[in-house]
């Protein structure tokens, strides 16, 4: 007998012989998962995943772009299309959906300035009180300096002096020195009374 053979009924009046099974010809019925079977007779179709209803191994539905397995409380495991704030293509690349991004899902501290887009923040993002000591907010939302416009003034974009605006009050003592007065400036006015000048004494020439 070769390996493998099995003695196999005739039938009726008709004498055993050995052979192999055919599965297709010698066995019926549906083998249950207890012998290593799937408990279904429903045949298989396309390509898709194998799951248990419960009772039997059964093909699950064909599957589409995007979609993926979960499991449900005392049923089946659900296809499903991943949904909410991602989507999920066949390659397995996750995408976060536009605008799902809201406060709530933003950690304190995380925007930092490398996050912020240039001109990405205009003047309806600043609040009113963002300015400070000698600033103040243009109605367009611009921070502008604030100047006394007698000692300083703005040109263009510059800070600068106003012409005679340092008055005596403006000068510390002793910070106007010999070489801050321009030559033949001094006159007698600018002198102390004439008893607090040290004598001066002329030579007669000989």
């Amino acid at each position: 007998m070769a390996t493998g053979n099995v003695l196999i009924s005739g039938g009726a009046g008709a004498p055993p012989t050995y052979g192999k099974v055919g599965l297709t010809t010698h066995v019926s019925g549906v083998l249950p998962i207890i012998n290593g079977g799937t408990n279904s007779s429903t045949p298989l179709s396309g390509k898709s995943l194998m799951v248990s209803n419960g009772s039997a191994i059964v093909q699950a539905p064909l599957m589409t772009d995007g979609q993926i397995i979960v499991g449900k409380n005392g049923d089946a495991p659900q296809q499903v299309l991943l949904g909410g704030d991602a989507t999920i293509n066949n390659t397995g690349s996750l995408l976060i959906s536009n605008d799902a991004v809201t406060t709530p899902k933003i950690l304190n501290s995380a925007v930092s300035t490398s996050k912020i887009a240039d001109d990405a923040v205009t003047k309806e993002k600043l609040n009113a009180d963002v300015a400070g000591i000698a600033l103040i907010q243009a109605v367009d939302g611009s921070l502008d300096v604030i100047t006394d416009n007698s000692t300083l003034e703005t040109n263009a974009d510059l800070i600068r002096v106003k012409d005679l605006g340092i008055s005596t009050a403006k000068l510390a003592d002793n910070a106007v020195t010999t070489i801050k007065i321009t030559d033949a400036n001094v006159t007698y006015r600018n002198l102390v009374p004439q008893d607090y000048l040290m004598p001066i004494r002329f030579k007669a020439n000989k």
